[in-house]
């Protein structure tokens, strides 16, 4: 919060400029161990509302929710045998996501594709939150 309401002064107000914020599915189904940790990403959500209608139309804000993604952050919760395998269970998809998948969700956000979007939180989750 404290760096996006920084650099909006330093904005080029002539030109279109773009905001990413990341998230996490946690927001969405919330996590039952980690209470704090869904309400401070379901806080980005309204954030990035907030942001899109304060700063459009010059700004686009926009963020990223990923679900279970291959990174070392959740290495301690995936080495559990059990619990890696009903969380594999709740994926459509079968499988982890990879960071580069995030990465061209990102790109995608900040490119010319884009252009009408603003305040959106998209899912990277391999249809989790689908059901």
């Amino acid at each position: 919060f404290h760096i996006s309401t920084a650099i909006v002064p330093r904005l080029d107000p002539d030109a279109i400029t773009r905001m990413v914020f990341i998230s996490s599915l946690a927001f969405r189904r919330g996590a039952f161990d980690h209470t704090a940790y869904s309400a401070a990403k379901g806080g980005i959500t309204g954030l990035v509302r907030s942001l899109s209608r304060r700063l459009a139309p010059a700004t686009l804000v926009n963020g990223l929710a990923p679900g279970h993604i291959d990174t070392s952050m959740p290495d301690h919760i995936w080495s559990i045998e059990e619990r890696a395998a009903k969380m594999l269970s709740e994926i459509p998809l079968k499988r982890r996501g990879h960071p580069r998948e995030c990465a061209t969700v990102i790109d995608f956000l900040c490119g010319g594709g884009s252009t009408y979007m603003t305040g959106q939180v998209l899912n990277v989750d391999g249809g989790i939150v689908a059901g």
